[in-house]
């Protein structure tokens, strides 16, 4: 596989490489780690099989929820499709991913047929009601985790640079209240500004004061995806 510009000009590139004399053949993905990697890294592919994994299952429920209790559906829902949308969302739901729209519509669709809502329901309350969260919040959640790791030092020490993130009081010595947030970088092109880099200092730093204090990663996990959730109820007037 040759990784490429989805915008390059010679598309076509064709590079001979052989091991032992024999030539190894050129694919446009492949799986890794139970994820579809593409040569443009739109993640287009792997959002196709999870759309087809959402659209198979929620015709499986379909069928079978006029047989089974309706407090049995969320079940299935966690058990069947849950996985493939929470593995490695960090990666392939970014806000790069020009597709993961699609899968947002498939899952309003699931979460109707879970809560045996008209086809037409307002989907937020649905994923309250089932306490789940919609594709664009799984990122999120992943993101912020993966941030609350670092800020309390608790990712592997090989994993990042010491210096991927700046914390605002190193990079000048003014007192300001957000001296402690993470600095963010500038940034020239789109596909930089929703890299991990800036999108995780960005979340960061906008998270209530509480949540970043949480004394452990499962309580921060609890009380964000809470936080997540409450998006969904309507606002109180």
């Amino acid at each position: 596989m040759i990784f490429k510009s989805k915008y390059s000009r010679n598309p076509n590139i064709d590079i001979k490489v052989k091991i032992d004399n024999k030539q190894l053949g050129q694919v446009n993905t492949t799986k890794f780690l139970g994820i579809l990697i593409d040569d443009n890294l739109s993640w287009k592919s792997h959002t196709t099989h999870v759309c087809n994994i959402i659209s198979k299952y929620n015709g499986i429920i379909r069928k079978v929820k006029q047989f089974l209790p309706i407090e049995s559906l969320p079940t299935l829902y966690n058990s069947l499709v849950y996985p493939y949308l929470n593995y490695c969302a960090i990666i392939w739901a970014d806000n790069n991913n020009s597709h993961r729209d699609s899968v947002l519509l498939l899952q309003k669709k699931l979460v109707r047929t879970c809560t045996n809502s008209l086809w037409l329901a307002h989907s937020d309350p649905l994923f309250s009601t089932l306490k789940t969260l919609k594709i664009h919040d799984l990122y999120i959640l992943q993101i912020v985790i993966f941030m609350y790791q670092f800020y309390h030092c608790l990712l592997p020490n090989d994993l990042l640079d010491q210096n991927y993130f700046t914390i605002n009081s190193d990079v000048h010595n003014y007192n300001t209240r957000h001296a402690g947030d993470i600095h963010i970088e500038q940034t020239n092109t789109c596909l930089a500004y929703n890299t991990i880099r800036i999108q995780g200092a960005l979340l960061w730093n906008n998270l209530p004061p509480i949540l970043k204090s949480a004394p452990s990663v499962a309580v921060f996990k609890q009380h964000m995806k809470k936080h997540l959730l409450g998006k969904y109820l309507p606002s109180e007037s």
